[in-house]
């Protein structure tokens, strides 16, 4: 019986591999093809909205530009270039909203019928070049449009509604409220609360902060992803939010908060918030990266004392070498002292350095290493013999 379970398995697995060894992934162009070919397409749909309506710019889709540029996407006869121009389109030109004058019944039903399109023009996969990958998403651009037509629908209504929109941040459904379980109703209310008057958004926003930052708070609840939403929609004028979030929102709400401190201008809250990381062993390793290359010494200094550390030492070892500034020097002086498993972080962090200092660096040290382990494997040798 075995046997013939196993003879059957074979057979399915041949089948299989035969099916997908015979299946036509359609063209497979190379990344500079794909390139111009969006390009192309940008520029003719641009050229299209300005010859029905000169006022037309991406993302106002007004009524009689989403309308043409479909149309002439629908229309071209080069499968190749449809499928960039309806990407393009769907990116730049489909509705926002169903109740605007662009959103027509034909519109909708059109953007509907794309989620399930099959793409045509392939391009080889970066790191496996034996395999190709779709090289425009038709379909998922497709499924991303609907979904932000369900949220600015949700949204309005909310904005109609401000106490069920107060009852979901900070009343008691917030409890319920969740990224994962209701993207749509979260967003939604994110989305909402960042369009009302600041004077009435602000006690909102103040009570998010608060449950954020109480003490004891659930890390899982819905108020860390609200307030880093609101801050990448522009709706905080409070940079000091990236700071509360990293310290107590859950792992990758609080990873997202660190690298958007990279873009403020504010040098004491960046490197507040890379202390405040190195301060949780989810986010140390991404925070190692920015301590490498800080210029405060007490930062720059914290991945040189974890490269002991069995979990943190390998990041602390890229982190150095990716932004540690004369690393090979800071090595030869650290290398004499430095226990068996800093040694050989160094090593490795000389290694993924790759210059030629390094790389001589690492010649040396490693032969002294060598020479160092033959001479104690001598003197144990002569031990077990007395």
């Amino acid at each position: 019986m075995n046997r013939l379970r196993n003879l059957l398995s074979l057979l399915l697995l041949l089948a299989s591999t035969a099916a997908l060894s015979s299946t036509d992934p359609g063209p497979t162009l190379t990344p500079s093809d794909v390139h111009q070919l969006r390009v192309g397409a940008e520029r003719e749909l641009a050229a299209v909205a300005a010859r029905v309506d000169s006022a037309a710019q991406p993302k106002r889709r007004a009524a009689l530009a989403a309308a043409a540029t479909l149309a002439r996407a629908d229309a071209e006869p080069d499968p190749q270039r449809r499928e960039a121009l309806l990407e393009r389109w769907l990116r730049d030109w489909a509705p926002e909203r169903r109740t605007g004058p662009s959103a027509d019944a034909a519109t909708l039903d059109r953007i509907e019928s794309l989620t399930r399109f099959e793409p045509v023009v392939h391009v080889r996969h970066h790191e496996h070049p034996g395999r190709s990958v779709p090289a425009f998403n038709v379909a998922g651009q497709a499924r991303n449009r609907l979904h932000r037509l369900a949220v600015r629908d949700r949204a309005e209504e909310l904005l109609r509604r401000p106490q069920e929109l107060d009852a979901l941040l900070v009343g008691s459904k917030s409890a319920q409220l969740s990224v994962s379980s209701t993207p749509v109703a979260f967003e939604a209310a994110v989305t909402a609360l960042a369009e009302r008057p600041i004077d009435q958004r602000t006690p909102l926003v103040d009570a998010l902060r608060s449950r954020l930052n109480a003490a004891g708070a659930d890390r899982a609840t819905s108020a860390g992803s609200a307030l880093l939403r609101l801050h990448e929609l522009g709706a905080l004028s409070d940079d000091g939010v990236l700071l509360d979030l990293v310290r107590h929102a859950d792992a990758s709400v609080a990873a997202r908060a660190l690298r958007r401190t990279d873009r403020t201008d504010d040098p004491t809250l960046r490197a507040s918030a890379v202390q405040a990381a190195l301060a949780r062993p989810a986010l140390a390793g991404l925070a190692l990266a920015r301590a490498a290359a800080s210029p405060e010494p007490e930062l720059a200094a914290a991945p040189w004392s974890v490269l002991d550390d069995p979990r943190l030492g390998g990041d602390a070892a890229l982190a150095l070498a990716r932004s540690a500034p004369a690393l090979e020097t800071s090595i030869e002086e650290r290398f004499p002292t430095a226990s068996p498993r800093e040694r050989l972080r160094m090593q490795l962090a000389l290694q993924l350095r790759d210059t030629p200092a390094s790389r001589a660096l690492l010649a040396r040290l490693t032969t002294s290493s060598d020479a160092t382990d033959g001479s104690r494997a001598k003197r144990s040798e002569r031990e077990i013999e007395r």
